[in-house]
């Protein structure tokens, strides 16, 4: 945790020395029971709010010419690196009013940089987990990072929504809050990699994805599922052919709803398991290893299609000159954007343009 003087604010009645000056004197002084710390608002619901609301206006400049872009896949991807709506929604969600925190210290008293503290570890324990609660003497002798502690409120947040929702909507918030789900958002849309959406594909996309709307499946006529392999690669490991079998299910369906509303990455599994159970003995006789590929409709991948990619990114990091973890997300990326493409032309199959505004 390291002390920007820009993003913290000390309050100071003028009535007590701190004789533990934790904070430099760089750090601004105000006279009222408000302060900010790691950019977040602590204090009074006037404070809190004018303080949002000023990073809110901040945020409106880059909000309102946004919707002048005609590619909202381009619009998506600049909002996401904007850092002063990052720094609204942080603020937004890290936000505390005392008068509403069950263990809210006394902001008027002891006015002085380690009380502070203090009062904002109180305020803070008050907004996550208490397995996860820090205490004033871990903080100070081994600070943590800014994005450890706005990561468990997220993360108390996120339970708490879910405690709070339906099964249906559990397994749906842990599909797309699931490792490498969001790839196709962070995606640069280029035409040339295969990585660019239409404007009306990616508009239905957005509503698909806050569950605006919800297909139907489809299962396609004509298809044969008795083959072993989507894609065979003879040489794989120790000269052995390898069996890609692909699958995509969707974790709304009924016999993998409730696995799915318990854990991110369950109905994977599940297409895993199923995928061993019915291919293994064919690809033992042929000589081959099975390998299945399956991914959930919201873009989690399974176990063993993870490790085949990590494998496969190393072997593309090695012939365009990339880091390992380039090439991984290079491969999600791909993947994802060509997932979701299906997914929003399914979609539009049904209803052939929903503009977004009616959301």
């Amino acid at each position: 945790m390291q002390e920007s003087c820009q993003h913290c604010r000390s309050t100071n009645t003028g009535t007590v020395e701190d004789t533990f000056q934790l904070f430099d004197s760089s750090i601004p002084t105000s006279i009222t029971p408000n302060f900010e710390i790691l950019g977040a608002p602590i204090g009074s619901p006037e404070f809190c709010g004018e303080y949002i609301e000023a990073k809110r206006k901040q945020a409106c400049s880059l909000l309102h010419l946004l919707p002048q872009l005609c590619d909202p896949q381009v619009s998506i991807l600049l909002l996401r690196h904007c850092a002063s709506f990052l720094s609204f929604i942080s603020s937004l969600s890290n936000a505390i009013d005392v008068t509403s925190a069950p263990n809210a210290i006394d902001v008027t008293s002891a006015p002085n940089a380690s009380h502070h503290l203090k009062q904002a570890i109180a305020l803070y324990n008050t907004k996550i987990n208490s397995a996860d609660a820090i205490t004033f003497e871990s903080v100070t002798s081994s600070p943590p990072q800014q994005h450890y502690l706005s990561g468990k409120i997220e993360d108390n947040s996120f339970q708490t929504l879910l405690i709070n929702s339906t099964v249906c909507t559990r397994a749906r918030l842990r599909a797309v809050s699931a490792s490498n789900a969001n790839a196709w958002l962070r995606a640069i849309p280029c035409i040339h990699n295969d990585l660019a959406l239409e404007p009306q594909e990616m508009q239905v996309l957005l509503k698909w994805w806050i569950a605006c709307l919800s297909p139907q499946l489809e299962k396609g006529p004509g298809i044969d599922f008795s083959r072993p392999a989507d894609v065979l690669v003879s040489n794989w490991s120790l000269s052995h052919p390898a069996a890609f079998d692909l699958k995509v299910i969707h974790l709304l369906n009924t016999d993998l709803i409730l696995e799915a509303s318990l854990a991110s990455g369950n109905s994977a599994e599940c297409g895993e398991v199923g995928k061993h159970a019915k291919n293994d003995e064919i690809c033992s006789e042929l000589g081959w290893t099975c390998i299945p590929l399956v991914v959930e409709v919201y873009g989690d991948w399974g176990c063993e299609a993870q490790e085949c990619f990590s494998r496969l990114s190393k072997k593309l990091a090695m012939q365009m000159g990339l880091s390992d973890n380039e090439a991984l997300s290079q491969i999600y990326c791909l993947l994802g954007v060509t997932l979701i493409r299906q997914n929003a032309r399914a979609i539009l199959l049904r209803c052939p343009y929903i503009p977004l505004h009616e959301c």
